[in-house]
């Protein structure tokens, strides 16, 4: 008996490409009070499928919540709510605004140089030396902000409010853009980090 040699071919059509799907927000940026929420669609898949988070949870944090993001203003600032799936990625700018400003909008960046500082600053300057720029912002009552370099980079930065208002509403500005570390009772003062 011939044992006859036998070949066998095979094919797949090209439909076992995987679908290309497009993903977006309902919004590419949105504004929000600092305490409130705001609920965020993502289009293009189900939302379970997408890793979700907010760029500084300091500032906004974000959680999906249904078919939707929550985002939940924490402080004063700007961050970005990111959804990612596979290799695509969107985002969302937020902005978390101010209920109430008794301290102004001091430049905290450090390590800024002088010239960089006093093109952010959104006061007039009143004073300035080698190491030091005094700022006067006119609010409801004004403010001054006093930056002290060290070695040509911003290094403190202190602030000083005059108004006839009750410490907590000065106290609350101040929440909702720092984290409280300590409160000396030492001629009333209190001490923030970004």
């Amino acid at each position: 008996m011939a044992i006859l040699p036998m070949v066998l071919f095979t094919a797949c059509s090209s439909d076992d490409k995987e679908d290309i799907i497009n993903i977006s927000f309902s919004e590419t940026e949105i504004s929000i009070p600092v305490g409130d929420e705001y609920n965020l669609k993502v289009n293009g898949i189900d939302i379970s499928e997408c890793n979700i988070y907010s760029q500084d949870e300091f500032i906004a944090y974000a959680m999906s919540h249904g078919e939707k993001i929550n985002i939940s203003a924490e402080h004063t600032g700007t961050t970005k709510v990111i959804a990612e799936y596979k290799n695509q990625k969107v985002e969302c700018n937020v902005t978390v605004t101010s209920l109430v400003n008794y301290i102004g909008n001091p430049v905290l960046e450090f390590d800024l140089s002088k010239n960089e500082v006093k093109n952010k600053v959104k006061g007039n300057i009143i004073n300035e030396t080698e190491n030091k720029i005094e700022i006067k912002e006119d609010f409801k009552y004004p403010i001054y902000d006093t930056y002290h370099f060290n070695n040509g980079k911003l290094e403190c930065v202190y602030s000083e409010v005059n108004i006839n208002t009750g410490t907590v509403d000065i106290l609350n500005s101040l929440l909702e853009r720092y984290k409280h570390v300590r409160f000396l009772n030492i001629q009333f003062h209190i001490h923030f980090i970004l």
